[in-house]
């Protein structure tokens, strides 16, 4: 979902519900926030959290280990 704005965000064991200002809400397996480093995600998934603070860091990478993935390809 993109170019709306993020106003609430609930758990729950079978899936994750965003509630957005202008179309609704949408849930989902996962909620992926890449809403920057001021992320409003974070805020509503973790009040408590401490708020970011420049540590130099210009990229955070991941490796994932394919073999657990199932691909499907249709053609």
């Amino acid at each position: 979902m993109t170019g709306e704005r993020l106003v609430d965000v609930t758990e729950t064991p079978e899936a994750v519900t965003a509630q957005f200002a202008g179309t609704g809400r949408d849930s989902a397996d996962l909620l992926v926030a890449a809403d920057g480093i001021w992320s409003t995600a974070r805020g509503l998934l973790d009040p408590a959290a401490p708020r970011p603070q420049y540590a130099g860091l210009y990229a955070i990478s991941g490796i994932s280990h394919m073999s657990a993935w199932s691909l499907e390809c249709s053609t």
